[in-house]
C-alpha cells in the first residue's frame, strides 16, 4: 500500500508542476522541432501516465512494488533537477 501511495504522490506532484508551468499532455508544435524544455515536459508527461495507473487500475490486477515507487520518485527528482528554474 505504501508503494502505491508513493506513486500516487508523484502523480500529484507532476500534476501540480503541470499547472505551475502550464504545459499539457501531448502538446505538439505542429512539425516544429521541440526544444529542451518541451522535451523535459514530454518526459514528465510520460512519468505522469505511468503513475496514473496507480490511481485508476484495479488493485487486484496491478501490484505496485518498492521498485515502482523508487522508479517514480527518483525520476521525478531527476526531472525537477533538470528543470533548473
Amino acid at each position: 500500500m505504501g508503494c502505491k501511495n508513493c506513486v500516487n504522490e508523484v502523480r500529484q506532484a507532476l500534476d501540480a508542476w503541470r499547472k505551475i508551468e502550464g504545459f499539457n499532455a501531448g502538446s505538439s508544435r505542429g512539425g516544429v522541432q521541440k526544444g529542451k524544455r518541451e522535451r523535459l515536459h514530454d518526459a514528465a508527461n510520460a512519468l505522469y501516465n505511468y503513475c496514473s495507473l496507480s490511481a485508476h487500475a484495479d488493485e487486484h490486477q496491478v501490484t505496485w512494488t518498492r521498485a515502482d515507487a523508487v522508479l517514480a520518485l527518483s525520476s521525478l527528482c531527476a526531472l525537477l533537477a533538470a528543470r533548473d528554474p
